[in-house]
Parts: C-alpha cells; sequence; structure tokens
C-alpha cells in the first residue's frame, strides 16, 4: 500500500470551515476489501487551551472492491513523479456474435489508453469503457452521406486532460503534436464486426463527440484530436490511434 503524507501550505482554518483531504493508495490484486486508516493532525496554535497540543483525528475507512468488468475500466495513473507511462485498457480478447460462441468475458471491441505518470500530483482518474451503439449515436455527417456507423461506442475520461490540463504539449507546441505530455490512446474493432471484409479506407471515419477526426497529417477535430496511425491489421482488425485530449465519445462509420 502507497502512504503519502501531506503538508497544507495555507497558514491555517478559519473557524466553521474545513479542510479536505484525498488519500490515494494503491490497491492489492486480490481480496474483498481494503482497509485504509488515514490520520490528519495538527495544532491549534493560540486558539488552542495548550498551544502545545497536537490534535489529532483518526477515522477507519473500508471500501468493498470491485472487480472492472469486460468493457470498463477506472483506475488512477501514478501520483509519483516517475516517468513512463502508465497503460490502461478493456478487456482484449475480442469476438463479435453470441456468448455460447464468445463467452462471456469477450469484447467485440476495446479501448486502450497510454497516460504519462507523474504529471497530475494527485494521481488522474482514468475511465474507459465501450457501450453498444444507439440511432443518437452516429453523428448527421456520417448519415447524410450514406453512411452507416458501428461496432460500439467507446467513452474515455481522462482526470487533467484537455484545455489548461497537463497532458498536452506546452506552447510553442501545440496539440496534437506528439511530446512527453501527450495522452495516446488506441481503439481496435473485431474483424467480425466487419463481416471480415476488407476495409475501404477512402469510405472510413472515427467521430469524436459528433465531429469528424482527421489524420494528424492533415489536421485536427474542434477539440484537438487526430488520428496517428488507422489500418486494418492481418486479422481483420480495424485498428486506429489517436492523439490530444480524448475525453468523451468515439466510434467508427462507414
Amino acid at each position: 500500500m502507497a502512504i503519502r503524507k501531506y503538508n497544507p501550505t495555507s497558514p491555517g482554518v478559519r473557524g466553521k470551515t474545513s479542510l479536505t483531504f484525498t488519500v490515494v493508495v494503491q490497491t492489492p490484486t486480490t481480496g474483498a476489501q481494503l482497509s485504509v486508516n488515514p490520520r490528519v493532525q495538527g495544532k491549534e496554535s493560540t486558539n488552542d487551551q495548550n498551544n502545545g497540543h497536537t490534535d489529532v483525528f483518526q477515522a477507519s475507512l473500508t471500501w468493498t472492491l470491485t472487480s472492472d468488468t469486460k468493457n470498463a475500466i477506472t483506475s488512477y495513473t501514478n501520483p509519483a513523479a516517475t516517468t513512463g507511462a502508465a497503460t490502461f485498457s478493456t478487456d482484449k480478447n475480442l469476438c463479435f456474435g453470441a456468448a455460447a460462441a464468445c463467452g462471456a468475458n469477450i469484447n467485440p471491441q476495446w479501448t486502450e489508453a497510454h497516460v504519462p505518470n507523474g504529471l497530475a500530483p494527485f494521481g488522474a482518474l482514468v475511465s474507459l469503457s465501450e457501450r453498444d451503439l444507439v440511432a443518437s449515436d452516429c453523428p448527421s455527417f456520417i448519415t447524410t452521406k450514406n453512411k452507416t456507423c458501428f461496432a460500439q461506442v467507446s467513452a474515455i475520461a481522462v482526470g487533467s486532460s484537455g484545455s489548461g490540463g497537463v497532458f498536452r504539449c506546452t506552447p510553442p507546441v501545440a496539440n496534437p503534436v506528439d511530446c512527453a505530455n501527450s495522452l495516446v490512446f488506441t481503439v481496435r474493432v473485431a474483424a467480425a464486426v466487419l463481416d471480415f471484409k476488407q476495409v475501404n479506407f477512402n469510405r472510413e471515419v472515427v467521430s469524436h463527440n459528433g465531429a469528424n477526426v482527421p489524420l494528424c497529417s492533415t489536421g485536427t477535430d474542434p477539440s484537438g484530436d487526430c488520428l496517428k496511425a488507422f489500418f486494418q491489421d492481418d486479422n481483420g482488425d480495424l485498428v486506429w490511434t489517436a492523439v490530444g485530449p480524448a475525453n468523451g465519445n468515439w466510434l467508427n462509420g462507414h
């Protein structure tokens, strides 16, 4: 378990006010419960009957741990000032079809995020999930060109990203140019979703919150995202990698 000592920089707390503390822990990989016993202590200085006395406040907190599902993961980046990137992914065992054929722990689409470590002081919340499409998900720039949306919606939420966040290139280099702070993620769609057909990339599109996402060599979408790679692998799976703010809903059309 990771233990963090926190020293607030403010000189004190006024009467009838409060301070909020965030406790970041690394959970075990097994077990049903995690017990954490944080302790907060401070001095009331001249307001205390004994100004040399240290007040200690202690509480036992218990969370029930639940496993991530095949199509969703929620976790935190490392709060320490470490280098490299943390990788988060939903279930990478791709399959599309009846549960009897695919099994219970199979995804027709997976989502993966590479988030640089050490940039968010208390760690950044990373949430990835996939869900089935509904008619309202497919944006008009796809439907008006007689194209259809397919596969699933990948929902991405990374704290401290986007405008003013830490996961961006600092000026004069602007998003979506790759740099040490870049947020990069990949989506892979099972070949069976495409009926094992060869993809016509003149028709394939990627949408982020209803906007077309271009290749990085040609521009960015309104959020500042672009596609670093977009291809069909030897298994027939459709794969694309994007860089940029990323938060929101992503889907494919053709």
